[in-house]
C-alpha cells in the first residue's frame, strides 16, 4: 500500500484576518462575520472598553452578546493560552482583536527579541529570534488547530520606500498599507481581506472560490453567507483533526521541530557534495528501496489516520516527545518571566495611564495617550500616591486615565494645574511669613521645602 490515498472534502473551521487602519471597521466587521458563523462567540481583546460598546447591537437581526478576555500582556504565549482556552471552553467563534499587539505591543515579539538579545550575547538572531520564533509559531499552531472559527483583526500602517526622482534626489514613495505583523502573515489564513476608511472590505486572498475578488461596503451576514456555505461542505473531519488539547499541540510542535532539525542536519551533511552527487545518491537509495514497501507518511500537526501498525508511534516515542515538548514550554515560560521581571514600576504607570507603551489609548471621544500621561505626571508632581490617583479616577467612573472622556480629561488637567499653582502660591506665602523665631537668618538653604504644603488644593480636583 502506497503513502497516498484519495483526497476527500471535510467541513472546515474558518481562519480569517481583516486588516485595515484605525476607524475602518475591522472589529465591527469581525463581529458581523462571527455571528454569521455561530451563536457562542468570544473575543480576545487588547483595548479595554472598546469592543464592549458593541454589546446588544443587532445589525443582522441577531443580538450581539459575547464573552471577552482583555489582555494586559501581549506576548505570543499569552495569546496562545487564550486561543487554547477558547477551544477548551467550546466557543463557536473566537475573535482576536487585534493580532498586531502580539507583534509590536508591550511584551510582544519585537520587544521580547530585544530583551532576550540583551540578556544573552546581544545577538538578535540567535539569542532573540532563535527563542521568540518558536513562541510565535506555537501561537499560529494553536490558531490553525483550534476547534473554533478564528477571525483576527490586524492593523495596517503606511509603507514607504526611498526612490530617486527625476533630479536624482532620494524621496519617499508611498507603497501602500502594510499589516502590522510578521512578514507573510496573510499566508497563515484561509481568507485575508482589507478594509478602508469607507468601510469597504476587499478580499485579497482566499481559498473559498465563492468570495474570490469580493468587494463589499459595510459587509454583513448576507456577504458572508457564501463563505459559511463553503465551510459546511463535506463530511465531518476525523476526530482530533481540530484540537485544544495542550498535549496534542505540544506533541505536533515537537514533531515539527524534530523534523526541521533532521532536515537541517541532512542539508548540512550534504552541503559539501555537488548537486550531481546528491542526485546520484538519492537515485541509488531509491533503487535499493524499490523492492521494499513504501513507508507510511508521518503527518505533522494532524492525528494519524492509517490503521497500519508500522506508522503508529510507540509509547516510548510518545513519552519522549511529550517530555521534550513540556521541557521546551517550561523553559520558554521561565525565560520570558525572567526577562519581564523588573518592569513593575513601568507597568503600574501604564495600568493607571491605560496606555500600552506604543499605541494610542483609545479613539473617538476618549482621552489620547498624551492627555492620559499628562494627568499621571501632574498626579506625581502633586505628590499623590497611587491610591489617591486611583481614588480620583474611580470617582469619575473609570479605572484608567485613558478611559476618561476627552472633555473630562481636559477639565481634570486644568484643575490639576490650578492645584499646582495654589501649592506654589501657598509655599511662597509660607516662606514670606516665616518669623525670626521659626527661622533665624542664615538658616535658609537652597532647595529648603520645610514650609511647603505637600499637596495644597487637591481637594478641589474634580472627582477627588
Amino acid at each position: 500500500m502506497g503513502i497516498f490515498k484519495p483526497a476527500s472534502r471535510t467541513k472546515s473551521k474558518l481562519r480569517a484576518a481583516i486588516a485595515g487602519p484605525s476607524g475602518s471597521g475591522k472589529t465591527f466587521t469581525a463581529l458581523r462575520a462571527a455571528f454569521a458563523l455561530g451563536k457562542k462567540v468570544c473575543m480576545i481583546a487588547t483595548e479595554p472598553g472598546a469592543a464592549e460598546k458593541y454589546v446588544g447591537l443587532a445589525p443582522d437581526g441577531v443580538q450581539w452578546n459575547f464573552d471577552i478576555c482583555t489582555l494586559d500582556d501581549y506576548s505570543p504565549s499569552t495569546y496562545r493560552s487564550a486561543v487554547v482556552a477558547a477551544g477548551q471552553e467550546r466557543y463557536d467563534v473566537c475573535v482576536i482583536d487585534s493580532l498586531s499587539h502580539e507583534w509590536e505591543g508591550t511584551g510582544g515579539a519585537l520587544e521580547l527579541v530585544d530583551k532576550k538579545a540583551s540578556a544573552g550575547r546581544g545577538n538578535k538572531f540567535t539569542d532573540g529570534w532563535g527563542q521568540v520564533t518558536p513562541m510565535h509559531r506555537a501561537l499560529f499552531e494553536a490558531i490553525v488547530r483550534s476547534p473554533c472559527h478564528v477571525i483576527a483583526t490586524v492593523r495596517t500602517k503606511t509603507e514607504y520606500s526611498l526612490e530617486k526622482n527625476e533630479h536624482g534626489k532620494a524621496v519617499p514613495v508611498k507603497l501602500g498599507m502594510k499589516p502590522v505583523q510578521r512578514e507573510g502573515v496573510e499566508y497563515e489564513f484561509d481568507v485575508f481581506g482589507r478594509m478602508d476608511l469607507t468601510h469597504t472590505l476587499s478580499i485579497e486572498k482566499t481559498r473559498c472560490p465563492n468570495i474570490d475578488g469580493l468587494v463589499a461596503v459595510k459587509p454583513g451576514a448576507e456577504t458572508f453567507a457564501p463563505l459559511v456555505s463553503w465551510l459546511n461542505e463535506g463530511s465531518e473531519p476525523p476526530e482530533g483533526y481540530y484540537t485544544a488539547n495542550e498535549y496534542d499541540l505540544q506533541l505536533s510542535a515537537a514533531a515539527r521541530e524534530e523534523e526541521q532539525a533532521a532536515a537541517e542536519k541532512a542539508k548540512a551533511k550534504a552541503g559539501k557534495k555537488t548537486a550531481a552527487e546528491v542526485k546520484a545518491e538519492q537515485e541509488g537509495k531509491g533503487k535499493e528501496a524499490n523492492a521494499a514497501p513504501a513507508p507510511q507518511a508521518k503527518p505533522v500537526g494532524k492525528p494519524a489516520t492509517s490503521s497500519s501498525s508500522s506508522s503508529t508511534p510507540t509509547q516510548e516515542e510518545i513519552d519522549r516527545l511529550k517530555a521534550e515538548a513540556e521541557a521546551k514550554m517550561a523553559g520558554a515560560k521561565a525565560s520570558e518571566a525572567r526577562l519581564l521581571e523588573g518592569n513593575q514600576q513601568e507597568k503600574e504607570k501604564r495600568e493607571v495611564a491605560g496606555g500600552n507603551g506604543k499605541e494610542s489609548a483609545a479613539a473617538g471621544d476618549f482621552a489620547t495617550r498624551q492627555q492620559a500621561m499628562e494627568v499621571i505626571d501632574l498626579f506625581k508632581q502633586l505628590n499623590l500616591d497611587k491610591a489617591k490617583m486611583v481614588s480620583i479616577l474611580s470617582k469619575a467612573g473609570v479605572e484608567k486615565a485613558s478611559q476618561l472622556k476627552r472633555a473630562d480629561c481636559n477639565t481634570l488637567i486644568e484643575s490639576l494645574r490650578k492645584a499646582m499653582k495654589k501649592r506654589e502660591a501657598a509655599a511662597s506665602a509660607a516662606a514670606k511669613q516665616s518669623t525670626a523665631k521659626d527661622r533665624q537668618p542664615g538658616d535658609e538653604k537652597p532647595g529648603d521645602t520645610r514650609d511647603t504644603p505637600p499637596a495644597t488644593g487637591t481637594d478641589e480636583i474634580p472627582f477627588g
